[in-house]
């Protein structure tokens, strides 16, 4: 193997001395954003009990399609509002026309 293919291996002491100067790091939740989905997935739900599960109703107060809901029906106001957000119901515009 020639020196210029050949992978650096720092030191064990380096890396040792290394680890010692690191501390742990805090997780950060992004508390807005948690907020921010937690109130879509609410009003979701609000919409779902609303209309008592009507998907017609429902993607007619969207504006949009509700083929894929009808489709594959949720079973409850969560699962429709988490199936929702996820994009389950969307439909993708390719473009063609």
């Amino acid at each position: 193997m020639s020196k210029e293919t050949a992978a650096f291996t720092p030191p064990t002491d380096a890396l040792q001395a290394g680890l010692k100067g690191l501390s742990p790091a805090e997780a950060k939740v992004e508390s807005k954003a948690v907020e921010t989905e937690k109130e879509v997935l609410d009003n979701l739900e609000a919409l779902y009990t609303k209309h008592a599960g009507d998907l017609a109703a429902i993607f007619a107060e969207l504006g949009e399609n509700p083929g894929k809901a009808q489709k594959y029906p949720p079973s409850s106001a969560t699962e429709f509002a988490t199936k929702y957000c996820e994009g389950s119901y969307t439909y993708v515009d390719d473009g063609a026309k």
